[in-house]
């Protein structure tokens, strides 16, 4: 029973997580294309857009990734079983790559929180998709488990990853091309 209620708080957990690093970096992106705007635009779209930015961070996703991890170490804890698993080795390896985005975004927030950001809204838009590929990779692999062939696996992720760049690249020609149109 405790078992399934950690699993259930996990889900939760996961779910919340990444949903709530998607918006945050898209909220990045916001951001930095604010910055090529008019001045009085500027200036309340920045405060704007950074308080959102760390509320959201505060609030929603770093207690979420809190969940998240405690409720998965208890499931360990109930089951250590499942740390005998080549898969189980897997996911916390992805798992502590999540961790390291996480900590990279906060990184971000506090860049940003001195009025600087380096990167380019395309930039911002490349590395969501990180996020993208580690959530794809953990749940093809908590759900195939052992019938996981990691060969193909990481083939797969990889794969995506190019297909998901390629799209990407599209994206912005078709968005600079309707740009430069008007």
């Amino acid at each position: 029973m405790y078992y399934l209620i950690c699993k259930s708080l996990h889900i939760i957990g996961v779910v919340s997580w990444f949903a709530g690093l998607f918006y945050l970096v898209r909220l990045f992106v916001y951001y930095r294309e604010s910055l090529d705007r008019r001045e009085e635009e500027r200036s309340i779209l920045t405060v704007q857009l950074s308080e959102m930015i760390n509320r959201l961070f505060r609030i929603i996703t770093t207690p979420a990734m809190i969940l998240t991890v405690i409720a998965g170490s208890i499931m360990l804890i109930l089951q250590p079983v499942l740390l005998q698993a080549p898969w189980m080795h897997a996911k916390l390896g992805l798992v502590l790559i999540l961790l390291i985005y996480h900590y990279y975004c906060y990184r971000i927030i506090k860049t940003i929180e001195k009025r600087g950001v380096l990167w380019k809204s395309f930039q911002f838009r490349l590395f969501n998709e990180i996020a993208t590929l580690l959530l794809v990779a953990i749940v093809f692999l908590v759900v195939m488990k052992n019938a996981f062939n990691a060969l193909y696996g990481i083939l797969g992720f990889f794969l995506f990853g190019v297909i998901i760049f390629i799209a990407a690249k599209m994206y912005k020609k078709r968005r600079e091309s309707k740009i430069n149109q008007n």
